[in-house]
C-alpha cells in the first residue's frame, strides 16, 4: 500500500484569478525590462564604426572550420553551439549587426536563468527586481562587450539546468531525467568553463539531496541512476572534445611558464575590477550568498535553498582549484539566488501558491537598487564596448580588404592592440591563416601560443626593423597587418622600412596598414 500525501485544499477561484493576475503582469514587466537593455545595449554596441568585441572573430573562425576547409590547426577546438551561432548570425545579418545582436541578446541570459529559478520558487515581483539587478550589471556588460558569448549563454542555462537536476532527485523519471539530460548538454555543447561549473554544482547538489532527504518519497538510488541513464547519454558524443579541450589544457599551461598562476589573495582585485560598477552592492551580495544558506538552514529542504548553496560552493570550489579569474562571474547569480532565499515563503511554496508582493519598503529599496545598477552599468557598457572593439575605426576594412584581394594560403601577422588577438578577426573574418600577435595569458592552445611568440618578436620594439622583417621573411610571412591603435605603430619608422624597400603598402585608410614583405634583393 502507498501512502499518498495529503491533497491540499483548493484555492478559491478569486485566489487563483488574482495569481494569473501576478503571473501575467510580473513576467510582462521582465520581458519589458529585457527589451529596454537589450535594445540600449544594441544601439551602443552599433554605433561601433566596425565590427564589436575581440571573440567574435575567434567564434567565426571557430565556426568556419566546423562547416569548411580548417584554416587553423585541427588542435584548436571549442564546443559548437556559439560559433555556429555567430556564423549564423552574421550571414543572415551581416557581421556588424550580427555580432550586435548576438552579444546584445546573450548578455541577458543570466538574468533571464535566475529570473526562471525565482519564477519556479514562486517568487514574482522578486524575481523581476532580483533578477533584473543581474540583467543591468556590468559583470554581464563587460563579457558582452569582449564576445564571452558562450559563458553568458552557459551561465543563463546554468541556473535552470540546476533546478531540473533538484526536480529529477525529487521524483525521479526517465522524462525529467531527459529534461535534465538536454539542458546538461546544451551547457556542454555551449562552454567548457560553465560545464565545468555544471558538473561541479550538480555534484554538490547530488551531495546534498543524500544528507540533507529533501524528499522523503524519493526513488531509490539505483532507481534515479538508471532513469538519468537515457538523459546522460546525450552528452557521449561530447565527450572526445571534452578529452581534447583537457589534453591542449595541460599542454598550454606547461608551455605558459611567464603568465604567474593567480592566487586566493588575487580574488578580491580581480572582483573589484569586474564588478567596478557598483562594487558595495555585489560584494554584499557575495557575503548574503555565504552566509545567508546557512542561516536559512530551515529552509534547506527547498529547492532554492539548495541550488543557491551548490551555486555559492562551486565559485570558491571552482576557484581554489582551477584559479580561474572568470568564476567572479558567477558570483552576480549567486548573490541574486541566496537574496531570493530572503524572500521566499516556505509554505506557500509547497503549496504551489505564489508569494504576494514585495512588502512597500522591500520593493522601493530593490527597485532603487536596481534603478541604480541600470544607470551605472549602462554607462559603464558605453566605454566597455569602445574599449573592446579592436576592428573599428576602419580596421575591419583593412581585415576585409584581405579577404577579398590575397590568395587563401598567404600567411598573415597581425599586431596586438591593447594585448588583445586581433589577428582571430584576421582568421575569422578574412579566412586566412594568420600569425596572432597577443598576450600569451589570453591563449589557451599550445598552436596559438607558439604562433603568437613569433608574431610577437615580429612587432617588437622599434618596430619595423630589418631583423623583424628578416624574421618574417623566415617563417614565410607574406602581409603584415598593423592597427594604427597598436602602441608600437610608428608612422616614420613604417615609412623608412618601405623607402628602404623591406616594405610594400598594400592598402591603408585612417586605422590600419596592410604592408606587403618583399622579397631580399
Amino acid at each position: 500500500m502507498t501512502l499518498e500525501p495529503p491533497a491540499e485544499a483548493p484555492a478559491p477561484a478569486t485566489d487563483r484569478t488574482a495569481d494569473r493576475t501576478t503571473d501575467r503582469r510580473a513576467l510582462i514587466a521582465f520581458l519589458l525590462l529585457v527589451d529596454l537593455v537589450v535594445g540600449v545595449r544594441l544601439v551602443l554596441l552599433l554605433g561601433v564604426d566596425g565590427p564589436a568585441t575581440i571573440d567574435s572573430g575567434n567564434w567565426l573562425a571557430f565556426g568556419h572550420d566546423l562547416l569548411g576547409p580548417d584554416v587553423r590547426s585541427s588542435s584548436i577546438v571549442y564546443p559548437p553551439v556559439v560559433p555556429l551561432l555567430v556564423v549564423a548570425a552574421t550571414s543572415v545579418l551581416g557581421v556588424e549587426v550580427g555580432v550586435a545582436v548576438v552579444a546584445a541578446v546573450t548578455s541577458a541570459l543570466p538574468a533571464v536563468g535566475c529570473f526562471v529559478v525565482l519564477w519556479q520558487a514562486r517568487l514574482r515581483w522578486f524575481a523581476v527586481l532580483l533578477a533584473g539587478l543581474v540583467l543591468a550589471a556590468g559583470s554581464s556588460g563587460e563579457a558582452a562587450a569582449w564576445g564571452g558569448f558562450p559563458q553568458l549563454v552557459a551561465l543563463g542555462l546554468l541556473p535552470p539546468t540546476l533546478w531540473l537536476l533538484d526536480r529529477f532527485l525529487r521524483w525521479g523519471g526517465v522524462r525529467r531525467g531527459l529534461a535534465f539530460g538536454v539542458a546538461l548538454a546544451i551547457v556542454l555543447a555551449t562552454s567548457h568553463f560553465i560545464a565545468t561549473a555544471a558538473v561541479a554544482s550538480g555534484a554538490v547538489l547530488v551531495g546534498l539531496h543524500a544528507v540533507v532527504r529533501p524528499e522523503p518519497r524519493a526513488p531509490s538510488w539505483p532507481r534515479r541512476l538508471r532513469d538519468a541513464l537515457p538523459g546522460l547519454a546525450l552528452s557521449l558524443p561530447l565527450v572526445p572534445l571534452y578529452l581534447a579541450l583537457t589534453s591542449v589544457g595541460r599542454a598550454a599551461a606547461s608551455s605558459r611558464p611567464d603568465t604567474p598562476e593567480p592566487s586566493f589573495a588575487d580574488l578580491p582585485g580581480a572582483a573589484d575590477y569586474v564588478l567596478r560598477d557598483f562594487r558595495i552592492l555585489w560584494w554584499c551580495l557575495a557575503v548574503v550568498a555565504v552566509l545567508v544558506p546557512p542561516l536559512l538552514a530551515d529552509r534547506r529542504r527547498t529547492p532554492l535553498w539548495l541550488v543557491s548553496v551548490s551555486s555559492t560552493a562551486t565559485v570558491v570550489a571552482l576557484f581554489l582549484y582551477l584559479r580561474d579569474m572568470r568564476v567572479i562571474y558567477l558570483l552576480a547569480p549567486a548573490g541574486v539566488l541566496a537574496l531570493g532565499l530572503l524572500a521566499v515563503d516556505v509554505g506557500v511554496e509547497s503549496t504551489g501558491r505564489i508569494t504576494a508582493r514585495p512588502d512597500r519598503p522591500a520593493a522601493l529599496a530593490l527597485a532603487l537598487l536596481l534603478v541604480l545598477q541600470a544607470l551605472l552599468g549602462l554607462q559603464r557598457f558605453s566605454s566597455q564596448v569602445d574599449y573592446y572593439a579592436v576592428a573599428a575605426d576602419g580596421v575591419s576594412d583593412g581585415v576585409v580588404w584581405v579577404g577579398e584581394h590575397t590568395d587563401a594560403d598567404v600567411l598573415v601577422a597581425v599586431a596586438p592592440v591593447r594585448g588583445a588577438p586581433l589577428g582571430w578577426w584576421v582568421e575569422g573574418r578574412a579566412r586566412r591563416p594568420a600569425l596572432v600577435g597577443s598576450w600569451l595569458r589570453w591563449l589557451s592552445f599550445p598552436d596559438e601560443q607558439r604562433r603568437a611568440r613569433v608574431a610577437n618578436a615580429i612587432f617588437g620594439p622599434s618596430f619595423p626593423t630589418r631583423a623583424q622583417v628578416e624574421r618574417a621573411r623566415r617563417y614565410d610571412v607574406d602581409l603584415l597587418l598593423v592597427s594604427k591603435a597598436w602602441s608600437g605603430y610608428d608612422r616614420a619608422a613604417v615609412s623608412a622600412a618601405v623607402a628602404r624597400g623591406d616594405l610594400v603598402v598594400r592598402f591603408q585608410n585612417r586605422g590600419v596598414v596592410v604592408l606587403g614583405v618583399r622579397s631580399p634583393g
